[in-house]
């Protein structure tokens, strides 16, 4: 037994969360430990025993928590097949991704959510949240793009055309007014809209074609989570008179805060932009006191679009319960399902099974607000300039706009 000893864990409740286990559990280690039955380093702290943050202990904890799985009770478990909806929906690099983030990560990616329906049910999503302030960032990225329009056009030349391509493009009307704005000042050259969901490029054209802006619409289906924009952005610039048109890129409505880590899907972006290119993208800023809110859950699409894939999966309220905190650690916000079970899932087209135990999180939904110092970090690790950075108070978000060094 050791004393006074200042790394530790403060709470059964925290070894609990990191380690996928019940603070039952936690407890009966601790008890073990005292009557010399396992070796785990603890801390005296004021008569209360806590566990010693070092490598011994967590390789020790990791290998109990391997051993119990391995002997657990084959009667606990729940056998679930994926639907068959599901099976339709994703293709089999993308059915071979979501096993492994699940497997690895403990994580469904919410990237797939938008595939098929998905997209129907973020359009109904965003319709809602355009009748209120609950859920600001689109507003506020109208608002902001409004108000930097001036600094933006100083960056391209005076009678220089652009592209304006779409980064996750959603169902267009973020984009809207700045299109309307170019092409009234016949800047524009053309609309482009890149997207991971066929459905959502569909729902983009169809509202965008509605703007009458005469110009090309053109979609391209593409993740750039995790796939370079290299060729897509070049023969964007390349048109059929092999004029060498700027790409100025939006990835607006928060998407790029629910990607981790953020740093790859930049270097993708990057990996297609020159020098006459320039990327804006935009997130709500981090306060403490906004850390505990979730204003996405406080419509019931929001919900059902992002707890989609998992029901598919054949994660639900019969196996799992629902968590929702910020991450400390990790400094961004979590909604995790947490097992009550352990789970078997099959998908039977690849003839593979997944293991699930009881205490697992899963998490479905992940977002991390931005602050001046964390914009600087990315754009200094992908080795982006910022040409401005800009925050709008009354709606709490921020926006920048980056080019090549």
């Amino acid at each position: 037994m050791k004393k006074n000893m200042n790394n530790y864990y403060n709470t059964k409740t925290e070894i609990a969360y990191l380690f996928g286990v019940s603070e039952g559990t936690v407890r009966n280690w601790i008890k073990r430990t005292i009557n010399k039955e396992l070796n785990l380093d603890l801390a005296d702290i004021d008569g209360d025993l806590k566990i010693i943050k070092n490598t011994h202990n967590d390789s020790l904890i990791n290998k109990l928590i391997k051993n119990g799985r391995k002997y657990r009770q084959l009667d606990l478990k729940e056998e679930r097949k994926v639907s068959s909806k599901l099976e339709k929906l994703l293709s089999y690099n993308q059915t071979l991704t979501l096993i492994n983030s699940i497997e690895v990560n403990k994580e469904v990616p919410l990237k797939f959510a938008y595939l098929g329906e998905g997209a129907d049910i973020w359009n109904k999503f965003y319709l809602s949240t355009k009748k209120g302030d609950v859920y600001s960032s689109n507003n506020s990225d109208v608002f902001l793009l409004d108000k930097q329009y001036p600094i933006i056009i100083e960056h391209f030349a005076p009678n220089q055309k652009i592209n304006v391509v779409d980064l996750g493009s959603g169902n267009g009307y973020p984009v809207t007014e700045i299109l309307k704005k170019l092409k009234s000042e016949n800047k524009l050259n053309s609309y482009v809209a890149i997207d991971i969901s066929q459905k959502i490029l569909d729902i983009t054209k169809k509202n965008i074609e509605k703007v009458n802006l005469g110009v090309p619409i053109h979609t391209f289906i593409a993740d750039f989570e995790s796939q370079s924009l290299q060729d897509i952005l070049y023969s964007i610039k390349h048109n059929e008179q092999d004029q060498n048109i700027p790409n100025l890129i939006l990835m607006l409505g928060s998407t790029l805060p629910n990607i981790e880590p953020q740093i790859q899907p930049l270097l993708n972006i990057k990996a297609g932009m020159t020098v006459e290119d320039y990327l804006i993208t935009s997130n709500a800023y981090d306060k403490p006191e906004t850390r505990t809110s979730f204003p996405a859950f406080e419509f019931e699409d929001g919900k059902e679009l992002i707890l989609q894939i998992p029901k598919l999966l054949g994660l639900n309220n019969e196996n799992c319960k629902t968590e929702k905190i910020y991450n400390q650690k990790k400094g961004l916000k979590e909604f995790n399902l947490v097992l009550q079970k352990d789970l078997q899932i099959t998908f039977p087209k690849l003839n593979k099974t997944i293991k699930l135990y009881i205490n697992d999180r899963i998490n479905v939904w992940k977002y991390r607000r931005d602050t001046f110092e964390l914009i600087n970090k990315k754009c200094k690790d992908a080795e982006l300039v910022q040409h401005f950075t800009v925050r709008n108070p009354h709606m709490n978000q921020i926006m920048y706009m980056v080019g090549i060094v």
